[in-house]
């Protein structure tokens, strides 16, 4: 059998959402040890998204900060309700 269920060991989910606007809601998972710093970049990240007039999706942005920080990241975006 090829299916496997397991718990992820060593990663942390970061809860990127905002209160606001429902739509903006993903889960981004690190390695643990990168978790604090990792937090740190897209809470800053995401703030700068914000507050620069721009049209570039708030995932790309946030990616593309994880990228320049060289961090290794999953991301996953919730769509519910994005009909």
């Amino acid at each position: 059998m090829l299916n496997n269920v397991s718990i992820m060991e060593n990663q942390t989910p970061i809860h990127v959402f905002s209160t606001t606007n429902e739509w903006i809601d993903c889960v981004f998972i690190v390695k643990s040890e990168n978790a604090e710093k990792a937090r740190e970049i897209l809470e800053n990240a995401f703030d700068a998204w914000f507050e620069t007039d721009t049209s570039e999706p708030y995932g790309d942005w946030l990616c593309r900060a994880m990228n320049v920080a060289n961090l290794d990241y999953d991301v996953f975006y919730n769509e519910e309700g994005l009909e």
